[in-house]
């Protein structure tokens, strides 16, 4: 058993009318310099956090770096991926 904690990260939470929040944490900063346009959120944690899901669940997509103005050098698959989530909120304030 590992006991390395995840890079990544979801979260469930049933709500009323049979509905289910799902909160995706990606880390955009693997395999990085921390320069913009060098940052990937990378193919692993795409396909296992953003699969096709029921339409009774909200996925929401949370992440540092914005997935948009050449910040992801993988955003073209990101953002097509992303698009499965009904939201994405990026934390950081980049400059």
């Amino acid at each position: 058993m590992s006991t390395t904690a995840p890079l990544w990260w979801e979260h469930r939470e049933a709500l009323d009318e049979g509905l289910t929040l799902r909160l995706c944490g990606l880390n955009t900063a693997l395999r990085c310099q921390d320069d913009k346009g060098r940052l990937r959120v990378g193919e692993q944690q795409l396909a296992e956090l953003l699969p096709v899901t029921a339409l009774t669940e909200v996925t929401v997509v949370l992440g540092y770096h914005p997935a948009a103005d050449g910040w992801l050098a993988d955003e073209k698959d990101s953002r097509r991926r992303a698009r499965r989530a009904r939201g994405r909120l990026s934390l950081g304030i980049c400059p």
